[in-house]
């Protein structure tokens, strides 16, 4: 089974980069350029290296086909509302603090430097109480808001199997319901 990773992206930062590359595809002039390297995805999302480089070593650990869950805050009636609300597949990975300052412009603090292109993301609704009970065997770990990128432990990637099957991660979501249309 391929890794499940969790990338939270709730902070005032990334709310604002969910629809330069998330909820919409790349721009047509970043993409020109991504094609001169070889790149013909259309979707990406990116990590900051973090204290002590902690990032870098998950970044590295991150494989085409890869399942990535994104903690996202939404608006919604008014008020504020953070859930899991987009998942997607890694496609491929770059480390570029020239890209990712194209892609994500930024005043202060990191670069989102640890570039990770993704299919076609797709809109769910999933609270942190439902992907605790996906997650865990207790539904105990994972009950908390995301406060880094991270990948989910064997142990709770077994659990995943068990319960969804051999069919694919996302199919298995598509069936059980829990995708919803952006």
């Amino acid at each position: 089974m391929n890794n499940i990773w969790i990338a939270p992206a709730s902070d005032d930062a990334a709310t604002v980069n969910i629809p330069k590359s998330l909820s919409n595809e790349i721009p047509d002039g970043i993409k020109e350029k991504l094609q001169l390297l070889g790149i013909s995805e259309h979707f990406a999302w990116g990590a900051r290296r973090g204290g002590r480089d902690v990032n870098v070593g998950k970044f590295e650990r991150m494989k085409p086909g890869d399942v990535c869950l994104f903690y996202t805050e939404t608006l919604s009636e008014g008020q504020k509302k953070k859930a899991f609300n987009w998942v997607a597949r890694i496609t491929s990975t770059l480390h570029s603090l020239e890209l990712a300052s194209e892609l994500w412009p930024f005043e202060k603090g990191e670069a989102f430097e640890l570039i990770y292109f993704l299919s076609t993301p797709i809109g769910i609704s999933l609270t942190i109480a439902q992907v605790s009970q996906l997650l865990s065997e207790t539904g105990e770990k994972y009950a908390g808001a995301p406060t880094g990128l991270m990948s989910i432990a064997s142990e709770n990637l077994k659990i995943v199997e068990q319960r969804l099957g051999s069919t694919p991660l996302l199919r298995t979501l598509l069936k059980r319901g829990t995708m919803c249309q952006r």
